[in-house]
């Protein structure tokens, strides 16, 4: 049996899931974040569509933002499923437990995960947790508040998520799992050699 190998990701998504950055803001954030974690590979990228950003084999469970009630799993993924044509078109659905209605994105999931077209994004930076500052420096710079998302994918794990939902979506040398119909894989991203 061969050794497992693993990634793990941190991604800065926009709250806003439709902002996209201006090229100035996103490089700027690429330079800071490369000196936050410099021993990771740093990347941002951005899609026409809205992709969903998993937190991979750190995904325990979703909930109700209004009562805080467990949603159940297969609920969920049927309204991903749902949501996810041109990309996640963030439709607000009523939920189970209290009849509230929000979006995929305004979920609570634990780990967090995100939906947005536009993310920053580094691979095996040795940081456990991005610094409450780090975050805010970043916000300041990409001029939007930010949700974090801590993606670990375990070469099991990654397929599992792969097979299951997964559009990818490459940045440079690197991939992101994003979520989405197979005919979603593809989207233009921004390069980091300009």
């Amino acid at each position: 049996m061969g050794a497992t190998m693993s990634d793990n990701w941190i991604k800065l998504v926009p709250v806003d899931a439709r902002y996209i950055p201006d090229r100035a803001r996103q490089v700027r954030a690429m330079i800071r974040f490369a000196e936050i974690a410099p021993n990771a590979e740093i990347d941002a990228g951005h899609c026409e569509t809205v992709k969903f950003f998993d937190c991979g084999a750190n995904f325990k469970l979703v909930r109700c933002p209004a009562c805080g009630e467990q949603v159940a799993v297969e609920w969920w993924q049927d309204r991903m499923d749902k949501d996810s044509g041109e990309g996640f078109q963030l439709v607000a659905y009523e939920l189970p437990c209290c009849k509230t209605k929000c979006t995929l994105n305004d979920l609570v999931y634990d780990w967090p995960q995100a939906s947005g077209k536009f993310v920053l994004g580094a691979i095996n930076s040795n940081i456990k947790t991005l610094k409450d500052e780090h975050k805010s420096e970043l916000e300041d710079i990409l001029a939007t508040k930010l949700r974090v998302v801590y993606q670990h994918l375990s070469s099991a794990a990654g397929q599992s998520v792969a097979d299951d939902r997964a559009g990818m979506t490459v940045f440079r040398a690197t991939t992101f799992l994003a979520a989405g119909p197979a005919s979603e894989r593809r989207c233009s991203v921004t390069k980091r050699d300009n």
